[in-house]
C-alpha cells in the first residue's frame, strides 16, 4: 500500500483540534486534517465544549480541513442548530475547494454562514434590536 504525499503519515493524527477565545463572546475551533466518520465523534466534543462556554459567537475554522465527508458536514449542521438554540451566532471559515465544494453541492452555504478568512469571521457581531 502507498501513502500519497498529501496523506499524513500512519502514525500521525488524521485529525487535530485546537480551541481558543479571542475574545470575550468568542470561541474559534481550528481544524486541521480530515472530517470524516472516523473523526467526526472527536469534532463533536470540541464542538459541544465550545457550545458549553455560552458564548455569544462560536467560530469553525476548517481553513486546515483536507478532506470534508458527510460524518463532518453533519456535525457542523448539528452545531449550527444546537448554537441557534442558545442564540449564539456560529460562523464557518472555509476558502478552499476539499471544503467549499461539498458544501455547495449540497446547497448547505445559504444555511451556513461561510467566511473566508478568520480575519472576516470574527468581525464584530452586530448589536441586537431591541
Amino acid at each position: 500500500m502507498s501513502t500519497k504525499a498529501h496523506d499524513p503519515p500512519l502514525d500521525q493524527d488524521p485529525l487535530r483540534i485546537s480551541v481558543s477565545s479571542p475574545d470575550g463572546d468568542t470561541v474559534v475551533v481550528t481544524v486541521d486534517g480530515e472530517l470524516d466518520l472516523a473523526t467526526a465523534g472527536v469534532f463533536e466534543a470540541h464542538l459541544t465544549e465550545a457550545l458549553a462556554t455560552g458564548r455569544a459567537r462560536i467560530v469553525v475554522d476548517l481553513t486546515g480541513v483536507s478532506f470534508l465527508g458527510v460524518a463532518g458536514i453533519t456535525e457542523l449542521l448539528r452545531v449550527r442548530d444546537r448554537a441557534a438554540g442558545r442564540r449564539a451566532a456560529l460562523r464557518v471559515v472555509a476558502a478552499h475547494r476539499a471544503v467549499l465544494r461539498p458544501l455547495l453541492l449540497l446547497d448547505l452555504v445559504p444555511g451556513l454562514p461561510v467566511h473566508p478568512t478568520l480575519a472576516s469571521a470574527l468581525s464584530p457581531l452586530p448589536h441586537p434590536r431591541c
